[in-house]
């Protein structure tokens, strides 16, 4: 008799802290480029956390985790290796508490939608 396998048990969970493939990123999640692929140089944007936008593969649009406001980083997935990041790691590189409950308040919040607000501008006059 065959062992019953279970849909739950036969799919990996999707855990933070490791490689994601392509077909892992979501729009509204919040990830960091770890390095080049096949390549042991760094890179400036390394560690750097931010959230998806748009996806148009192999392409995927970002706005960046920083105080300064910055226009959105296009990022081609073919030659870098990304991993999903708590929020808080997002927070702690803009120097805010992740207990923060308040997400009217909390200031990543307010750099995506002073950025989703940008985009809706730059889309009218597109």
């Amino acid at each position: 008799m065959d062992p019953e396998i279970h849909v739950d048990e036969a799919q990996p969970q999707k855990k933070k802290g490791l490689v994601c493939q392509p077909d892992d990123f979501n729009v509204g999640d919040t990830y960091c480029v770890l390095g080049l692929k096949r390549s042991k140089r760094p890179i400036p944007i390394a560690g750097q956390a931010f959230k998806i936008t748009a996806i148009n593969f192999p392409f995927i649009v970002v706005d960046l985790a920083t105080v300064q406001p910055h226009p959105p980083v296009t990022i081609d997935t073919r030659f870098v290796n990304l991993m999903k990041v708590d929020r808080s790691f997002a927070l702690a590189q803009i120097g805010e508490d992740a207990t923060q409950q308040d997400q009217g308040q909390n200031p990543i919040h307010q750099l995506f939608r002073q950025h989703e607000h940008q985009q809706q501008q730059r889309r009218r006059n597109f």
